[in-house]
C-alpha cells in the first residue's frame, strides 16, 4: 500500500483547526483519529493527529511491516496538525504513529482519538468505523458488540487480578508469622 500523493486541500480543514486550536472543537474526534473514507475512488483511512512539536510522523503498522518512514504524514497546517491517507486500509487494521522528535529518537504512540484499542502488551489500535449513527448519534450496533466483548475481557482479567491478589495477600501473612 502506498499513500497517495493527491493535494491535500486545506479549506476542508481550516475550520476544524481553527476551532481546535481556540479549544472550541466539540467534535475533534470526528476529524483527528483514523477515518475510514474514499478519495479518488479508493477506500482507505485517513489518519489526522496534533503534534506541535514533532519533526517528522508516520504510520506504522501490519500493513508496512511497522517501518518507520514507509508512509510519512504532511502538515496540513504548515503548523501542527498531520494527515495522510493510505488506500487499501481497512476496519481492523492495526497501527500506531512513529514520531520522530526533534533530537531524532523514533517513538511510537497510540492514536489518542482511536475508536477502537486493542488490549496486549504493545497497546496498539485498530481502525475502528466511527461507531455511531450520524443521524440519530446512538452507539451502532456492531459497536455495542465490541464494547460487550471488552466488558467480558475486563471482568475476566479482574477476576484474575482479584485472584492474585488473594494469594499473594496469604503468601505475605504467612511470611510476617514465620
Amino acid at each position: 500500500m502506498k499513500p497517495t500523493e493527491e493535494k491535500i486541500q486545506s479549506n476542508t480543514s481550516d475550520l476544524p483547526v481553527y476551532l481546535f486550536k481556540q479549544g472550541n472543537n466539540c467534535e475533534a474526534y470526528r476529524y483527528f483519529g483514523a477515518h475510514l473514507e474514499t478519495r479518488v475512488g479508493e477506500s482507505g483511512v485517513v489518519f489526522r493527529v496534533w503534534a506541535p512539536h514533532a519533526a517528522a510522523i508516520s504510520v506504522v503498522g501490519d500493513f508496512n511491516s511497522w517501518k518507520p518512514g514507509s508512509h510519512p504524514m504532511r502538515k496540513v497546517d504548515g503548523d501542527s496538525v498531520w494527515e495522510l491517507f493510505i488506500p487499501g486500509m481497512k476496519e481492523y487494521d492495526v497501527y500506531k504513529y512513529c514520531v520522530t522528535t526533534r533530537a531524532g529518537d523514533l517513538v511510537y504512540k497510540a492514536d489518542p482519538y482511536a475508536f477502537h484499542a486493542f488490549v496486549s502488551q504493545s497497546a496498539v489500535i485498530g481502525v475502528f468505523g466511527n461507531g455511531f449513527d450520524e443521524i440519530k448519534g446512538n452507539i451502532t450496533e456492531k459497536m455495542r458488540k465490541e464494547m460487550a466483548l471488552g466488558k467480558e475481557a475486563e471482568t475476566a482479567g479482574e477476576k484474575d487480578h482479584t485472584e492474585a491478589s488473594v494469594v499473594e495477600e496469604k503468601k505475605t501473612s504467612a511470611e510476617k508469622k514465620a
